[in-house]
């Protein structure tokens, strides 16, 4: 598979089982993405959920956040969303 973002920061990992890491787009802009991991509930198999970026910068302006002090920069593609996924699932095989 060919992809126009690549993962520049290995994942940190949080103590509730979370993943982030940078993922720079074309054009060197970068984003952070969420990988969490927990298990089914019943089967006890391990589950992961995505948060992915779907912008640089926030147009929230919330003073206690880095993303919301840089302002809405601008809207991700479609393309720039799923590369985001293909990186975490990358990163759980």
């Amino acid at each position: 598979v060919v992809t126009t973002s690549k993962v520049v920061s290995a994942p940190v990992e949080s103590e509730q089982g979370g993943s982030k890491f940078v993922v720079e787009l074309a054009g060197g802009r970068r984003v952070e993405t969420v990988l969490i991991r927990h298990d089914h509930k019943t089967s006890g198999n391990a589950r992961h959920t995505v948060c992915v970026s779907s912008q640089e910068g926030c147009a929230r302006a919330c003073s206690f956040c880095a993303t919301g002090t840089m302002g809405l920069l601008s809207q991700l593609t479609s393309a720039e969303i799923l590369e985001q996924l293909w990186h975490a699932r990358t990163l759980v095989a």
